[in-house]
């Protein structure tokens, strides 16, 4: 059910009233939208701002706009885009388990492939950098370190490691996703010990990438995460 918009950021409130919609299946793919009249009346906003919210939409890939015909809704399942990840993270829509194991196996992927090509021909300026970041460590309750900065920081150095370039595009493109995942693991990992395991482990990864063997490293990364899996599990 569509309600009048909220006045902060009037785009932002349509963006995730309609998508919230799409996402839930109230509107249905294929589906057309009413004409912008209509919506900017629904929402009670000028056509100037649901315009915006449209556009943003179709960035999603939630919707299409057909000049001179209409909106149309969009499987999001088949047509959405990568900043719907960062849409669902940031609003909390479309957020269920079968999207947190989802991004669990694209992680995993990523993660393995970016560990073996570091230790097989690390950058030596990005393994200087993962190195000082260690040097640098905030401590467990640093605002920096549990709202994930620091973790990127490491991370986005250990994609520049890997000499890998688009790895390093990907790191950029995410980055607020990386944050909020990592909130999430601290978050799973609690009282275990977790926190301050993860400093030790991220200074076995740089050992284990200075060590030039890929299989250890890979064999390191997947280790970890499958104690997150684990800890995911038992927390489900």
């Amino acid at each position: 059910m569509i309600t009048p918009a909220k006045r902060v950021r009037i785009s932002d409130d349509i963006v995730e009233q309609l998508a919230r919609m799409i996402v839930e299946g109230q509107s249905a793919p294929g589906e057309r939208l009413p004409p912008e009249r209509n919506l900017a009346e629904q929402f009670e906003v000028n056509r100037t701002s649901l315009r915006e919210a449209l556009r943003r939409l179709e960035s999603l890939g939630l919707i299409r706009v057909r000049i001179g015909d209409g909106v149309y809704v969009e499987d999001f399942r088949s047509n959405a885009t990568l900043d719907f990840v960062k849409f669902i993270m940031a609003t909390g829509i479309g957020l269920d388990a079968a999207f947190v194991r989802d991004m669990t196996g694209m992680g995993k992927m990523f993660a393995t492939e970016m560990f073996e090509l570091a230790a097989r021909n690390p950058d030596a300026g990005a393994l200087e950098e993962m190195e000082s970041l260690l040097e640098q460590f905030p401590g467990i309750r640093s605002p920096e370190f549990t709202m994930g900065e620091w973790q990127y920081k490491f991370w986005r150095a250990l994609a520049r490691c890997s000499g890998n370039q688009v790895f390093v595009y990907l790191m950029n493109t995410i980055g607020d996703v990386f944050w909020r995942l990592t909130v999430m693991d601290l978050e799973i990992e609690g009282d275990k010990g977790g926190v301050q395991e993860t400093f030790d482990t991220y200074s076995k990864f740089v050992k284990v990438i200075k060590s030039g063997d890929p299989g250890k490293a890979v064999a390191l990364i997947t280790s970890r995460i499958k104690r997150i899996e684990k800890l995911m599990q038992e927390g489900a």
